[in-house]
C-alpha cells in the first residue's frame, strides 16, 4: 500500500500479493501510484520490502531515494565477511546506506510521518471500517476487494475533510 504521507494520508497506490513476504514489491506498489499524482521524490517504506538490487534498480531508474529501516543481521562472525557473495556485497552495502539514511535528520522525520500515516491507515481500516479478513478467494477477487476498501477509506477520508 502506498499512503501519501505530507498531504492528506490518502491511499495512492494498493496491491495484494500471494508472495510470503513484501521484498519483490517495492516496484510493483510504486507502479500503482497514478501518474496524475507525480512521482513521489522519497519513499519511506517497512523492512519487509528490504531488496538490495530492487532499490538500486529503482533508485537509478526512477531517480527516487528510499528510506527504510534495514533488519538486524545476527549471528554473522566477521570471518565470514570475506566469503560473501556479489547478492550479499550488495546487500550489506545498501543496508548500510539505508542505516544512514534512517539515522539521518530526513529520515527520523520520515519515519515517523509512516508511523502516523501508513500504520494509520491499516488501524482505520481495521478498527473502524470493521476489514479483519479477506472474505472473497482467488488473487484477482482478493485484489479487487482490497482496493474497495482501501476506496471506502478514500472516501471516509474526503468526506471527513
Amino acid at each position: 500500500m502506498a499512503v501519501e504521507v505530507e498531504g492528506a494520508g490518502l491511499i495512492v497506490g494498493a496491491t495484494v500479493s500471494n508472495q510470503t513476504n513484501d521484498h519483490e514489491l517495492l516496484g510493483p506498489v510504486l507502479e500503482q501510484i497514478p501518474p496524475r499524482i507525480g512521482q513521489p521524490q522519497e519513499v519511506i517504506a517497512d523492512s519487509g520490502y528490504e531488496n538490495g538490487q530492487a532499490v538500486v534498480e529503482l533508485e537509478n531508474h526512477r531517480l527516487i531515494k528510499i528510506y527504510y529501516p534495514p533488519r538486524r543481521i545476527h549471528n554473522r562472525s566477521a570471518s565470514a565477511a570475506p566469503r560473501l557473495s556479489k547478492r550479499d556485497k550488495l546487500r550489506a552495502q545498501v543496508r548500510c546506506l539505508m542505516q544512514q539514511r534512517i539515522d539521518s535528520e530526513r529520515g527520523q522525520q520520515l519515519l515517523k510521518l509512516r508511523k502516523i500515516w501508513a500504520e494509520g491507515c491499516f488501524a482505520t481500516i481495521r478498527r473502524v471500517l470493521g476489514f479483519e479478513r479477506f472474505r472473497l478467494r482467488g488473487l484477482f477477487k482478493v485484489q479487487t476487494e482490497w482496493l474497495l476498501v482501501c476506496l471506502g477509506f478514500n472516501l471516509r477520508k474526503l468526506a471527513r475533510a
